[in-house]
């Protein structure tokens, strides 16, 4: 009995912490990607503002990276509209990825099904695939 209400009521404050965090890094990703679009801030700057919160030992995290490192090196107008428009893209995807992921992690546990896991682990390839303009030399 106390057991219990003990473990439930850790779980609640763990899961409440986990989210608010979660939100807050959702928003500044959000808030870079427009800063990314509407600012031709310093490439350093963005850079490092983004490398900070990502997982660079990720494959599509990096990606992030070398999506903002061709669109900061783009020469033509076309270039850095295509760039952008896969960084938005792959951050989209980002965003989408983390949001299934709370969702799953805030389940109770006999809610969870190992379906639910994989669309986690899946949703951000399948976004990406149907998306993204083909990567070409300028």
């Amino acid at each position: 009995g106390a057991f219990n209400v003990l473990r439930g009521n850790e779980r609640k404050i763990e899961i409440e912490n986990i989210v608010q965090e979660r939100a807050k890094w959702r928003e500044f990703i959000r808030s870079w990607l427009v800063y990314v679009t509407e600012s031709s801030r310093d490439g350093k700057i963005l850079k490092s503002e983004i490398i900070s919160r990502i997982n660079l030992k990720d494959p599509n995290d990096e990606s992030i990276i070398q999506t903002l490192d061709a669109l900061l090196s783009s020469t033509t107008d076309e270039g850095k509209k295509k760039q952008l428009h896969n960084l938005q893209i792959k951050i989209s995807a980002l965003l989408k990825e983390d949001w299934e992921r709370v969702k799953l992690e805030t389940m109770p546990i006999y809610k969870c099904k190992k379906s639910m896991k994989k669309k986690v682990e899946t949703i951000r390839n399948e976004i990406l695939s149907d998306n993204l303009l083909p990567e070409e030399e300028e």
